[in-house]
């Protein structure tokens, strides 16, 4: 449904604008690095990088911390981020790991008291149809591949009798 995890974060961080309560701050702490990897990757970690954090922090009053791991859907939670999350549970907080904006909407409500926004249902309702939409298009590709395949192998069947 989403090219690449960040555009579900975009998409995340657009509904988190619209519906965390009131004086709630989210986060993310961006570890993506350029040039050299090694060498940036190492000063991260003096800086208190921590591998496998999750994607977004969400901070709100009296209640404990939130994390979001997101994933595209296929993806799955690496064993550093699985550990990580242990411990982040074991700290207080809770750690919802979302491969839509469904999930996140649904995590995030049994845990909060969100705002309500005439907005909110449209962006669900995108999400859902362009997932049918994309469930379809493979369905069409994946027919149209066992046509030809079909019609190619009665050709190669007449042509060996």
């Amino acid at each position: 449904m989403y090219a690449k995890e960040s555009d579900l974060q975009v998409q995340v961080c657009n509904l988190l604008d619209l519906i965390l309560p009131d004086n709630s701050i989210y986060h993310h702490s961006a570890n993506e690095g350029a040039g050299n990897k090694v060498q940036f990757y190492r000063k991260l970690k003096r800086m208190g990088f921590k591998s496998g954090w999750p994607d977004l922090e969400i901070v709100t009053p009296d209640k404990p911390a939130i994390f979001l791991e997101l994933k595209r859907p296929g993806n799955y939670a690496t064993k550093n981020q699985k550990e990580l999350h242990l411990r982040l549970k074991a700290a207080g907080a809770v750690v919802f790991i979302c491969k839509s904006l469904n999930e996140v909407y649904t995590a995030l409500k049994s845990v909060l008291e969100l705002k309500k926004h005439a907005m909110v249902q449209a962006m669900l309702m995108h999400e859902e149809t362009m997932l049918k939409d994309l469930f379809q298009l493979r369905k069409n590709k994946q027919q149209k591949e066992n046509y030809w395949y079909e019609k190619a192998r009665k050709k190669k069947m007449l042509s060996i009798s």
